[in-house]
């Protein structure tokens, strides 16, 4: 008896650690980071919660300080469901971050843990985002680092976005050296 319910028990924790969560179909897409607008812009209310709705925009960040056309992007997270890819776009960034997706669901949020190549000590680290549907909303949260959320970390599937007709400004970013 002893010897079945060990072997029961190592295949549950095998298949636990062998089989990674997998995203539901609509948390595939482009998500772009909502901001509060700024100098009075004109923004779109957003249904947050059952009381609770807020106003807002979409930003694109540009720098025209190297190329007379610009290079900008908005801040965004795209996950790809064909190639398994996490894209990070930050709008400090220089370039695209995209690794492998790997994802385990922890008491509703989904942990995505993204690899990443060490170029100063050689090897690879993993780097977590958390990602958390809004249930009701058209929202998910996304945090690097940690699964505390809070209310700065708003994320909306962008053709979603387009489709609520939220605004979207360009802004500049300055280079610092």
């Amino acid at each position: 008896m002893k010897k079945i319910i060990l072997f029961i028990l190592i295949a549950f924790i095998m298949s636990s650690t062998l089989y990674a969560e997998e995203l539901p179909d609509n948390l595939y897409g482009t998500w772009v980071h909502l901001e509060e607008p700024k100098n009075n812009e004109q923004c779109v209310n957003i249904k947050i919660n059952d009381k609770t709705s807020k106003c807002f925009v979409l930003n694109a960040y540009f720098t025209t300080e190297f190329l007379p056309f610009g290079v900008g992007t908005f801040d965004s997270f795209i996950l790809e469901k064909e190639s398994n890819k996490f894209i990070i776009q930050d709008h400090w960034a220089d370039y695209l971050v995209e690794s492998k997706l790997n994802v385990n669901k922890e008491n509703g949020i989904y942990v995505l843990s993204v690899s990443f190549e060490d170029f100063e000590n050689g090897g690879e680290y993993n780097e977590y985002h958390y990602l958390k549907p809004i249930s009701g909303t058209n929202l998910i949260y996304i945090r690097k680092h940690s699964p505390d959320f809070d209310d700065k970390d708003y994320y909306i599937e962008f053709n979603k976005a387009l489709e609520l007709g939220i605004p979207m400004y360009i802004k500049d970013l300055p280079i610092i050296f």
